[in-house]
């Protein structure tokens, strides 16, 4: 199925981007709903590289600063993580932070995104001190926090009833398939992103018969507790129609809520119902401004449409520099998997014929390799050609 070309308005909606054609002299967005799922590895989805035989932990939820919030800090800072719920009596509850705590640095080196500090963190071990930069509000302080075993500690807060501690052991033991319980405890107990993760299993069938309808319930119960992850996810079932009838319009309410909470693809497909009219009225500068808080919160295919959207200067004025830095940015992706072929092939197409960016064929050849390993047929046809 294909996406959008130049002069095609069909928007298609599925669970997973297809490869699209392309027209062999321009470049192209993204146009089919995303599913919602973080491409950002969870806390106990990390690689084992170097990692200690305990895990560590500072004993809190995080989750992505929203750009909205981010821009209302002073001074705002240029990337970082937000405290969700901090296990009582855990490392980073003893050392004075707070959930709305806005986490900067690391030991003196930024935090791109969650992934980032969990990448970083899973080679400590416990008893480890790190450095935190902290921002709350328009105050900033820095706090030393000496890290715990992970397990233990989540087991602890879980057995006493912190809902938090439910969390992230269900994290834990999702390696092993044991996780949806727990899940559901912390959903049960008022915790929003338990009803997010219980809502995700039940749509996928993951280890469990698949039920459109329950999971929908679990992320309309996520979303009225605050999860921007779980309103994205509800909206999807709009989008798509799955397990309830395809209604835009509700859909397109529910991304700007998962928008404003800071969901990276609740933003991408929020921008994509601005373009397209989907749900609301066309609206191109929304379409911009949708596009670019996901851009900024990690999602590659907002990347890419951003960058789509000022190549043809819909939105914005033109300017090729502009779009081969966003289409860069979708190619590279945040470091943690979540990285758009389409990107590569775009900024291929700008490298190999010097648009925005120094001619350079080589690179070109390497971009279309990456996006012909990602799926993007183009790119292979590019390759054959050359």
């Amino acid at each position: 199925m294909p996406h959008r070309r130049r002069g095609n308005s069909v928007i298609v909606y599925v669970l997973l981007c297809l490869s699209a054609i392309l027209l062999t002299t321009g470049c192209s967005s993204r146009e089919a709903q995303d599913d919602p799922s973080s491409r950002r590895a969870s806390p106990s989805s990390q690689g084992t590289a170097s990692r200690p035989a305990a895990r560590a932990s500072f004993g809190a939820l995080v989750r992505d600063l929203p750009p909205r919030v981010r821009r209302e800090l002073e001074p705002p800072p240029a990337s970082g993580v937000i405290l969700g719920e901090v296990i009582a009596l855990g490392p980073a509850a003893r050392a004075g932070l707070r959930p709305r705590d806005v986490i900067t640095a690391l030991d003196g080196t930024a935090i791109k995104n969650p992934c980032d500090l969990f990448k970083r963190l899973a080679k400590k071990g416990p008893g480890a001190s790190v450095h935190l930069s902290i921002q709350r509000r328009n105050a900033t302080f820095d706090a030393t926090v000496v890290l715990d075993e992970a397990v233990p500690l989540y087991t602890l807060a879980c057995d006493t009833g912190d809902a938090a501690g439910c969390m992230l052991l269900a994290w834990e033991k999702k390696r092993t398939g044991n996780a949806l319980d727990l899940f559901q405890k912390a959903c049960d107990a008022g915790l929003q992103d338990g009803c997010a993760a219980s809502g995700k299993a039940f749509l996928d069938g993951d280890g469990i018969p698949e039920d459109t309808k329950r999971s929908l319930a679990l992320f309309e119960r996520g979303c009225v507790l605050g999860s921007a992850t779980a309103c994205a996810f509800e909206a999807f079932q709009y989008a798509t129609g799955r397990g309830v009838p395809q209604d835009d319009t509700r859909a397109t309410e529910l991304y700007v809520k998962a928008c404003d909470g800071g969901d990276p693809s609740g933003c991408y497909n929020l921008g994509l119902m601005a373009e397209k009219g989907r749900g609301t009225d066309q609206n191109l500068s929304r379409a911009f401004a949708a596009y670019s808080d996901g851009c900024e919160g990690g999602s590659s295919l907002a990347c890419t449409n951003l960058g789509f959207l000022i190549e043809n200067g819909r939105g914005a004025p033109a300017d090729e520099a502009k779009a081969a830095s966003f289409y860069r940015l979708a190619c590279e992706g945040d470091g943690c998997g979540d990285r758009d072929p389409k990107g590569c092939l775009n900024f291929g197409i700008f490298t190999l014929h010097g648009r925005g960016v120094p001619e350079d064929p080589a690179r070109a050849t390497e971009l279309f390799h990456q996006a012909c390993d990602g799926g993007e047929a183009d790119a292979c046809e590019r390759l054959k050609a050359r």
